[in-house]
C-alpha cells in the first residue's frame, strides 16, 4: 500500500514517489492510534464514494473500447502475470484478500453481535468484492494496450476521460489505499502488542518505518513478488480456517 501511494503520486502529479510514501505513512500511523472503532466508522464512510466512482469509470471506458478481443489477447499475452496460468492467478487473488484483511474482518466482526447479521455482511461483502473485481479487470482488459505501461490501470483510464475524473480518481484511490493500508497496521501491530496501549504506539511508529523504507522497492515489484507469496500463506490460512470451523460443527453435533 504505501508503494502503491508512492506509483500514485508519481502517475497523477509527477511528485516523487517518496512523498506518497511518507504522506500515506504519517497518515496511517495517526489514524491507526485512534480506537478500533473510528477506524471501522473511517472505513465505513469512504467506501461507497471510491466502489462507485470505480465502477463509473471502468464501466465506461469497458463500453467505449475500440479493440477487438483478438488483438486485446495478443496483447495481454505480453504482460507481467503472477502466475503460470490464469487459474492460479485468481486463487492467489482470492487468497491473498483474505490474509491480509482476515485479521481486520475478525474485527470489524467482533464489533456485531447478530452472528446471522455478521454471516450475512461477510456474504454479501464478497459477493460486492467479487463483481467490482470482475468489472475493474473486465475494463482494464478491453484497454489494456493504453495501459499495459501503467503501475495504476484505473487512474490511468479516469485521466483519459478527463483530468478532472483523473485527479477524483486520484483522490478515490489514495482513499482506498489509506482504508487497507490503516487497517492493516492495526491488524499486524495488534497481533504482537496489546492494542490502545501506550506500546502499541510506539510499535505502529516502527511498522511505519518499516513499511516507508520497504516502499522504494517498488508498486509492480512487490505487487508481482509479494502479493504471491501473501496468496500462498493464504491457502494455509483458509485450510486452518476451514479445519476449525468443522472441528466446531462436530463438537456441536
Amino acid at each position: 500500500m504505501v508503494a502503491g501511494s508512492g506509483s500514485l503520486f508519481e502517475q497523477q502529479f509527477g511528485i516523487p514517489p517518496a512523498v506518497g510514501y511518507f504522506l500515506l505513512v504519517a497518515l496511517v500511523i495517526l489514524t491507526t492510534i485512534l480506537r478500533t472503532e473510528r477506524i471501522v466508522t473511517i472505513i465505513s464512510y469512504i467506501s461507497p464514494y471510491m466502489i462507485a466512482l470505480a465502477l463509473i469509470v471502468v464501466v465506461y471506458s469497458l463500453f467505449t473500447s475500440g479493440m477487438n478481443f483478438e488483438e486485446l489477447d495478443n496483447v495481454a499475452h505480453d504482460q507481467l502475470s503472477a502466475a503460470p496460468h490464469w487459474l492460479l492467478s485468481a486463487l492467489l487473488y482470492v487468497s491473498f484478500n483474505f490474509s491480509v484483511g482476515f485479521a481486520m474482518m475478525a474485527v470489524i466482526g467482533s464489533t456485531e453481535k447478530n452472528k446471522q447479521a455478521a454471516r450475512r455482511g461477510a456474504i454479501v461483502g464478497g459477493i460486492i468484492l467479487g463483481v467490482m473485481v470482475l468489472v475493474l479487470n473486465l475494463g482494464i482488459y478491453a484497454n489494456i494496450d493504453q495501459l499495459q505501461d501503467a503501475e495504476m490501470p484505473t487512474l490511468a483510464l479516469a485521466t483519459e476521460i478527463s483530468p478532472l475524473v483523473g485527479i477524483l480518481m486520484a483522490i478515490a484511490l489514495l482513499g482506498m489505499i489509506f482504508n487497507t493500508a490503516t487497517a492493516m497496521f492495526y491488524s499486524f501491530t495488534a497481533r504482537f502488542v496489546q492494542a490502545e496501549t501506550p506500546k502499541f504506539r510506539g510499535a505502529v511508529v516502527i511498522v511505519g518505518i518499516v513499511a516507508f523504507a520497504l516502499g522504494f522497492i517498488g508498486f509492480v515489484d512487490l505487487v508481482n513478488t509479494v502479493y504471491p507469496m501473501l496468496g500462498y500463506v493464504g491457502f494455509v490460512l483458509i485450510g486452518a480456517v476451514l479445519v476449525s470451523l468443522l472441528r466446531s460443527r462436530n463438537k456441536n453435533h
